[in-house]
């Protein structure tokens, strides 16, 4: 609730904090979709792990930086998630951001 209150996106958020991951990401994605009047069916989801400095300042502004981020049974390798001996794997940084599709998504898939 920190980040709605203070309208400040650049805040850092612990997954860790809240009780079901998957209510943090209907939350984000609600917000996303009330503050930018786009539709919740046209918002995609990007996830940007282990980003360099380097990555666009859009990307940083509109996005969502999380901290304590932990890959079970898979790591980073050549800018590709693969499978491991199943040790955990811990991002330097960790940005998700929503973006507008061009399509609408049906019910059936």
């Amino acid at each position: 609730m920190k980040i709605i209150e203070s309208d400040n996106l650049k805040d850092s958020i612990r997954l860790g904090l809240l009780f079901f991951p998957d209510g943090f990401l209907t939350a984000t994605r609600q917000f996303v979709s009330c503050q930018t009047r786009i539709s919740l069916e046209v918002l995609k989801l990007q996830l940007f792990i282990d980003y360099q400095a380097s990555v666009s300042d859009e990307i940083q502004v509109n996005g969502f930086k999380l901290q304590g981020l932990i890959i079970q049974g898979g790591c980073l390798k050549e800018s590709r998630l693969e499978f491991n001996e199943g040790g955990d794997y811990l991002p330097n940084g960790t940005i998700l951001q929503y973006i507008q599709t061009n399509q609408r998504r049906k019910d059936n898939q």
